[in-house]
């Protein structure tokens, strides 16, 4: 079994489609695109008093927005399979998640958007062990997520090797070559398989998967 952790460098990137005016005008139009079930429940939460809650992206389909910085490929069938084992995940900061009294806060609902490939969550912290996040809201802040989860191995996208229980039998492009993009433009990648076992979302302020930001905030008085 390996354990998995999204973080590492990135920018902030918000998932969008983007449209011609049908050929009447030279500008181009941007939507940013939330699964109406995640929305709908967000909208009719009542929120706890003294409790913040957010509604952010957990993690992306590889077949739509390739492999992550960590070199971390998670196929849409699989994530649509396991995406609803975050609820009940904890809600740690920066994974540190070791002792699991420590979780800070609890998801509450998970869901898979079929438009835009990626699973969304809805989050709840007590205000006492929100950290920075009441802050961040109040100054519009990104505030940003990261998942951690065990996938039994791992296959290689260019040799085909697999990898289980120790990243010390990848290959040499894993090992080596990472996100690298080869001389015949192929891109070195790790295939998680599954089953995936979900334990972990943190706040973090480097995910490794680019679009896993807060999309929206709530809180109670």
């Amino acid at each position: 079994m390996l354990t998995k952790y999204i973080d590492g460098d990135a920018y902030l990137v918000t998932p969008a489609h983007a449209k011609h005016c049908n050929g009447s005008c030279d500008w181009l139009q941007k939507e940013a695109s939330v699964t109406p079930e995640s929305v709908h429940f967000f909208d009719n939460l009542k929120p706890k008093p003294d409790h913040v809650y957010l509604l952010t992206i957990a993690m992306t389909a590889g077949e739509f927005f390739g492999a992550n910085k960590n070199g971390d490929y998670f196929r849409e069938q699989d994530l649509k399979k396991y995406y609803k084992d975050f609820k009940g995940a904890g809600v740690f900061w920066n994974h540190d998640n070791k002792d699991m009294s420590k979780s800070s806060g609890k998801v509450i609902e998970a869901f898979y958007n079929e438009h835009m490939h990626r699973v969304e969550l809805i989050i709840e912290f007590h205000k006492d062990k929100a950290r920075y996040i009441p802050s961040y809201i109040k100054d519009k802040k990104p505030i940003a997520v990261s998942m951690g989860l065990k996938t039994s191995s791992e296959v290689c996208c260019i040799c085909g090797n697999v990898t289980r229980n120790s990243y010390a039998t990848r290959c040499s492009h894993l090992k080596y070559q990472m996100n690298q993009v080869l001389d015949d433009g192929r891109k070195v990648y790790a295939i998680s398989n599954t089953p995936l076992k979900i334990f972990d979302i943190s706040v973090v302020f480097n995910p490794a998967d680019r679009t896993a930001y807060t999309l929206y905030t709530k809180s109670g008085t």
